[in-house]
């Protein structure tokens, strides 16, 4: 394994990948931002030749984690902690139609707009003695796409938990990572131009309770005739575990249990990389 693959180790790059980098640190700039750019999608996982079990991997909850590890000479400063709650933002459209009638001639338009609001109403005879009248009014409202949560592990690195505002599972990006870093790192040593640079990494965590499993299709067929007929919900979630087991011990990649819910789990831990001087 090269040096740069070992800094990547992502078991499920289909549900969610990560990209951290920072500016390369030097005596003339011993601090910088950490740009942590993440994406969430549902993942189609088990395509490779080799595995038993296909099926849809996606997430309802996750947290993204920082890790300074304490044999690193590097610190970030607390007051530049991103800790509120914006992320990328999504448009929200309600539109409302009521209709009315009345016994009177004639007709009427109105038209009424607002920054947020617009409604138009119409009054129509019929005959010599009744009117319908509808009345249309749009709503629209900004919405975060996802909700963040800023808190700290229980061993005291930052995490930001994300889950989705509407929808029922991750999708997209929680936050516009070069205009919302996550905080400023500090490089501790002496003398910034000489030695190794220090590394910070960053994870995405969850629970098991947090997976959702769907699709679930065993490749052999005779076998995936047994389910079929038997209906096993339950045997056919085992392999889609011992399929996600397997991948993490082979990524190298920390986890507590595939089979409790609560069970912790670790997806993806990357190293913040200097970003190239041009």
């Amino acid at each position: 394994m090269s040096a740069n693959e070992s800094n990547r180790r992502r078991a499920f790059g289909e549900v969610v990948s990560v990209d951290a980098w920072h500016r390369p640190f030097s005596n003339q700039n011993p601090t910088a931002d950490l740009h942590v750019d993440v994406t969430f999608s549902t993942g189609r996982v088990g395509g490779e030749k080799s595995s038993k079990v296909s099926f849809r991997l996606s997430l309802r909850r996750a947290e993204i984690v920082l890790v300074l590890p304490k044999t690193e000479p590097i610190d970030i400063k607390k007051s530049s902690i991103a800790r509120d709650h914006r992320g990328i933002e999504g448009k929200k459209t309600l539109l409302k139609e009521r209709k009315h009638s009345a016994g009177a001639s004639g007709s009427v338009g109105v038209a009424v707009t607002t920054s947020t609001v617009s409604a138009n109403a119409s009054l129509e005879a019929r005959g010599d003695s009744s009117i319908s009248a509808s009345e249309k009014v749009e709503i629209e409202e900004k919405i975060q796409l996802m909700v963040i949560h800023q808190s700290k592990t229980h061993d005291g690195n930052y995490r930001w938990g994300i889950t989705p505002e509407s929808a029922q599972t991750l999708n997209g990006k929680p936050w516009e990572a070069e205009a919302f870093p996550r905080g400023t790192l500090i490089d501790t040593r002496t003398d910034k131009n000489k030695g190794i640079p220090p590394t910070v990494s960053v994870e995405v965590r969850c629970l098991r309770e947090d997976m959702i499993i769907s699709d679930i299709m065993i490749k052999d067929e005779k076998k995936w005739d047994l389910f079929k007929k038997g209906g096993s919900q339950k045997a056919k979630l085992a392999a889609a575990g011992s399929y996600i087991r397997d991948k993490l011990i082979l990524e190298g990649l920390e986890f507590e249990s595939v089979d409790e819910r609560f069970g912790a789990i670790t997806l993806t831990s990357v190293v913040a990389e200097p970003e190239s001087e041009t």
